[in-house]
Protein backbone atom coordinates (compact mmCIF):
# COMPACT_ATOMS: atom_id res chain seq x y z
CA UNK A 1 0.00 0.00 0.00
CA UNK A 2 1.19 3.57 -0.67
CA UNK A 3 2.17 5.51 2.45
CA UNK A 4 1.43 9.25 2.57
CA UNK A 5 3.48 11.46 4.89
CA UNK A 6 2.89 15.19 4.49
CA UNK A 7 3.92 16.22 0.99
CA UNK A 8 5.49 12.85 0.15
CA UNK A 9 4.12 9.45 -0.83
CA UNK A 10 6.21 6.27 -0.58
CA UNK A 11 5.58 3.08 -2.53
CA UNK A 12 7.13 -0.39 -2.59
CA UNK A 13 6.56 -2.34 -5.79
CA UNK A 14 6.28 -6.11 -6.25
CA UNK A 15 9.83 -6.14 -7.66
CA UNK A 16 11.29 -4.47 -4.56
CA UNK A 17 11.57 -0.97 -6.03
CA UNK A 18 11.13 1.69 -3.36
CA UNK A 19 10.07 5.18 -4.49
CA UNK A 20 9.51 8.54 -2.82
CA UNK A 21 7.26 10.90 -4.81
CA UNK A 22 6.04 14.44 -4.41
CA UNK A 23 2.38 13.96 -3.60
CA UNK A 24 1.22 17.03 -5.50
CA UNK A 25 3.10 16.45 -8.75
CA UNK A 26 4.14 12.78 -8.83
CA UNK A 27 7.78 13.80 -9.30
CA UNK A 28 10.31 11.20 -8.13
CA UNK A 29 12.30 12.53 -5.17
CA UNK A 30 14.43 9.42 -4.76
CA UNK A 31 14.28 5.69 -5.50
CA UNK A 32 16.00 2.48 -4.42
CA UNK A 33 16.11 -0.94 -6.04
CA UNK A 34 16.22 -3.06 -2.90
CA UNK A 35 16.46 -6.36 -4.75
CA UNK A 36 19.62 -5.16 -6.48
CA UNK A 37 21.08 -3.12 -3.60
CA UNK A 38 20.68 -5.89 -1.00
CA UNK A 39 20.81 -8.98 -3.26
CA UNK A 40 17.32 -10.10 -2.25
CA UNK A 41 16.14 -13.09 -4.33
CA UNK A 42 12.65 -13.41 -5.83
CA UNK A 43 10.22 -14.60 -3.14
CA UNK A 44 7.08 -16.69 -3.70
CA UNK A 45 4.88 -13.70 -4.57
CA UNK A 46 7.37 -10.86 -4.95
CA UNK A 47 7.61 -7.97 -2.47
CA UNK A 48 4.39 -7.14 -0.65
CA UNK A 49 5.19 -5.60 2.75
CA UNK A 50 4.13 -1.98 3.27
CA UNK A 51 6.90 0.44 4.44
CA UNK A 52 6.42 2.28 7.72
CA UNK A 53 7.07 6.00 8.22
CA UNK A 54 8.50 6.53 11.70
CA UNK A 55 9.56 10.15 12.19
CA UNK A 56 12.30 10.86 9.65
CA UNK A 57 12.70 7.16 8.89
CA UNK A 58 11.12 4.84 6.35
CA UNK A 59 11.35 1.33 7.83
CA UNK A 60 11.28 -1.67 5.48
CA UNK A 61 11.47 -5.45 5.99
CA UNK A 62 14.14 -5.92 3.31
CA UNK A 63 15.08 -9.50 4.23
CA UNK A 64 18.50 -9.76 2.59
CA UNK A 65 20.26 -13.15 2.83
CA UNK A 66 22.58 -12.96 5.84
CA UNK A 67 21.13 -9.55 6.72
CA UNK A 68 19.93 -6.98 7.02
CA UNK A 69 16.43 -8.16 7.81
CA UNK A 70 15.11 -4.65 8.49
CA UNK A 71 16.45 -1.35 7.13
CA UNK A 72 15.59 2.24 8.04
CA UNK A 73 16.01 4.77 5.24
CA UNK A 74 16.15 8.54 5.54
CA UNK A 75 12.81 9.83 4.24
CA UNK A 76 14.47 12.90 2.69
CA UNK A 77 17.27 11.18 0.79
CA UNK A 78 16.66 7.42 0.72
CA UNK A 79 20.03 6.76 2.35
CA UNK A 80 20.35 3.90 4.84
CA UNK A 81 20.31 5.05 8.48
CA UNK A 82 20.40 1.73 10.33
CA UNK A 83 19.96 -2.00 9.79
CA UNK A 84 18.76 -4.79 12.09
CA UNK A 85 18.73 -8.59 12.03
CA UNK A 86 20.60 -11.10 9.92
CA UNK A 87 18.47 -14.25 9.94
CA UNK A 88 15.09 -13.84 8.25
CA UNK A 89 13.83 -12.95 4.81
CA UNK A 90 11.03 -10.53 3.87
CA UNK A 91 7.51 -11.50 4.90
CA UNK A 92 4.17 -10.24 3.60
CA UNK A 93 3.32 -8.62 6.92
CA UNK A 94 4.06 -4.93 7.48
CA UNK A 95 6.09 -3.29 10.28
CA UNK A 96 3.86 -2.12 13.14
CA UNK A 97 4.67 0.82 15.48
CA UNK A 98 3.63 0.83 19.14
CA UNK A 99 4.39 2.37 22.52
CA UNK A 100 5.41 -0.32 25.03
CA UNK A 101 6.25 0.52 28.64
CA UNK A 102 6.28 4.17 27.57
CA UNK A 103 8.86 3.63 24.83
CA UNK A 104 8.46 3.63 21.06
CA UNK A 105 9.04 0.32 19.30
CA UNK A 106 8.56 -1.21 15.85
CA UNK A 107 7.49 -4.84 15.51
CA UNK A 108 8.42 -6.77 12.37
CA UNK A 109 7.04 -10.25 11.65
CA UNK A 110 9.63 -11.46 9.13
CA UNK A 111 10.12 -14.67 7.19
CA UNK A 112 10.22 -15.13 3.44
CA UNK A 113 11.11 -17.99 1.12
CA UNK A 114 13.95 -20.00 2.65
CA UNK A 115 15.03 -23.61 3.00
CA UNK A 116 14.66 -24.55 5.81
CA UNK A 117 11.73 -22.15 6.35
CA UNK A 118 12.58 -19.67 9.10
CA UNK A 119 11.10 -16.42 10.36
CA UNK A 120 9.61 -14.73 13.39
CA UNK A 121 9.00 -11.55 15.34
CA UNK A 122 11.53 -8.78 15.99
CA UNK A 123 11.09 -5.93 18.48
CA UNK A 124 13.22 -2.96 17.34
CA UNK A 125 14.03 0.41 18.88
CA UNK A 126 13.48 2.81 15.94
CA UNK A 127 15.82 5.40 17.47
CA UNK A 128 18.90 3.27 16.81
CA UNK A 129 17.85 0.00 15.16
CA UNK A 130 18.70 -2.11 18.19
CA UNK A 131 16.68 -5.32 18.43
CA UNK A 132 15.29 -6.09 21.89
CA UNK A 133 14.54 -9.71 21.01
CA UNK A 134 13.80 -12.10 18.17
CA UNK A 135 11.12 -14.78 18.58
CA UNK A 136 11.07 -17.59 15.98
CA UNK A 137 7.56 -18.36 14.66
CA UNK A 138 7.09 -19.92 11.24
CA UNK A 139 5.54 -22.96 9.60
CA UNK A 140 7.80 -25.94 9.05
CA UNK A 141 6.44 -26.21 5.50
CA UNK A 142 8.73 -24.80 2.81
CA UNK A 143 5.86 -23.32 0.78
CA UNK A 144 4.55 -21.08 3.56
CA UNK A 145 4.52 -17.41 4.49
CA UNK A 146 4.25 -15.06 7.45
CA UNK A 147 1.66 -12.50 6.37
CA UNK A 148 -0.51 -11.48 9.34
CA UNK A 149 0.69 -8.23 10.97
CA UNK A 150 1.57 -8.22 14.69
CA UNK A 151 -1.11 -6.87 17.04
CA UNK A 152 0.22 -4.93 20.04
CA UNK A 153 -1.84 -4.11 23.14
CA UNK A 154 -1.33 -3.81 26.92
CA UNK A 155 2.46 -4.43 26.64
CA UNK A 156 1.74 -7.67 24.77
CA UNK A 157 2.04 -8.70 21.13
CA UNK A 158 0.13 -11.37 19.22
CA UNK A 159 1.45 -13.05 16.08
CA UNK A 160 -0.07 -15.77 13.94
CA UNK A 161 0.44 -17.77 10.76
CA UNK A 162 -1.34 -20.45 8.78
CA UNK A 163 0.12 -23.73 7.44
CA UNK A 164 -0.39 -25.58 10.76
CA UNK A 165 1.46 -22.86 12.69
CA UNK A 166 -1.13 -21.14 14.91
CA UNK A 167 -0.83 -18.11 17.14
CA UNK A 168 1.34 -16.94 20.04
CA UNK A 169 0.85 -14.20 22.63
CA UNK A 170 4.01 -12.68 24.10
CA UNK A 171 4.31 -10.47 27.15
CA UNK A 172 6.95 -7.76 26.87
CA UNK A 173 8.69 -7.11 30.17
CA UNK A 174 9.87 -3.65 31.33
CA UNK A 175 13.46 -4.57 30.36
CA UNK A 176 12.12 -5.54 26.89
CA UNK A 177 12.76 -9.20 27.32
CA UNK A 178 9.76 -11.38 26.48
CA UNK A 179 7.70 -14.22 27.91
CA UNK A 180 5.38 -16.58 26.04
CA UNK A 181 1.94 -16.39 27.67
CA UNK A 182 0.32 -19.00 25.44
CA UNK A 183 0.33 -20.58 22.01
CA UNK A 184 -2.58 -22.14 20.14
CA UNK A 185 -3.13 -24.28 17.05
CA UNK A 186 -6.78 -23.16 16.96
CA UNK A 187 -6.16 -19.61 15.69
CA UNK A 188 -3.83 -19.61 12.70
CA UNK A 189 -4.34 -16.56 10.48
CA UNK A 190 -3.15 -16.51 6.89
CA UNK A 191 -3.21 -13.00 5.37
CA UNK A 192 -5.71 -11.22 7.59
CA UNK A 193 -4.67 -9.36 10.75
CA UNK A 194 -6.84 -9.90 13.83
CA UNK A 195 -8.64 -7.17 15.73
CA UNK A 196 -8.17 -6.77 19.49
CA UNK A 197 -11.00 -5.35 21.59
CA UNK A 198 -11.84 -5.56 25.32
CA UNK A 199 -9.84 -8.70 26.06
CA UNK A 200 -10.66 -10.61 22.87
CA UNK A 201 -9.06 -11.23 19.48
CA UNK A 202 -11.22 -11.60 16.37
CA UNK A 203 -9.95 -12.97 13.08
CA UNK A 204 -10.31 -15.56 10.32
CA UNK A 205 -8.63 -18.80 11.36
CA UNK A 206 -7.60 -21.02 8.45
CA UNK A 207 -5.75 -20.68 5.20
CA UNK A 208 -8.60 -20.31 2.69
CA UNK A 209 -12.02 -21.62 1.83
CA UNK A 210 -13.48 -24.06 2.66
CA UNK A 211 -11.53 -24.38 5.93
CA UNK A 212 -11.49 -20.72 7.10
CA UNK A 213 -13.84 -19.48 9.83
CA UNK A 214 -14.31 -16.32 11.89
CA UNK A 215 -13.26 -16.98 15.49
CA UNK A 216 -13.05 -15.17 18.82
CA UNK A 217 -10.16 -15.88 21.22
CA UNK A 218 -10.01 -15.06 24.92
CA UNK A 219 -6.70 -13.22 25.38
CA UNK A 220 -6.42 -14.34 29.00
CA UNK A 221 -6.39 -18.06 28.13
CA UNK A 222 -5.84 -18.42 24.38
CA UNK A 223 -9.07 -20.43 24.12
CA UNK A 224 -11.45 -20.08 21.19
CA UNK A 225 -14.80 -18.93 22.63
CA UNK A 226 -16.82 -19.19 19.45
CA UNK A 227 -16.41 -19.88 15.76
CA UNK A 228 -18.66 -18.75 12.92
CA UNK A 229 -18.59 -21.30 10.11
CA UNK A 230 -19.51 -19.80 6.69
CA UNK A 231 -22.58 -21.23 5.01
CA UNK A 232 -20.65 -22.34 1.95
CA UNK A 233 -18.41 -24.61 4.07
CA UNK A 234 -21.48 -26.59 5.08
CA UNK A 235 -22.33 -27.46 1.49
CA UNK A 236 -21.02 -30.60 -0.14
CA UNK A 237 -17.49 -29.90 -1.27
CA UNK A 238 -17.62 -26.26 -0.20
CA UNK A 239 -17.15 -23.51 -2.80
CA UNK A 240 -14.02 -24.23 -4.82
Amino acid sequence: SPVIDGSRVYTMGAEGKLHAFELASGKVVWKRDLRADYKVPQDFFGTASTPLVEGRLLIVNVGAPGGPCVVAFDTASGKEVWRAGNMWGPSYASPVPAVVHGQRRVFVFAGGESDPPIGGLMSINPANGKADFSFPWRSRSYESVNASCPVVFDNKVFISASYRTGGALLQINPDFSHKVLWTTQEFGLHFNTPIYRDGYLYGFDGRNEPDASLACVDVATGKVLWREVPEWSETIGGRQ
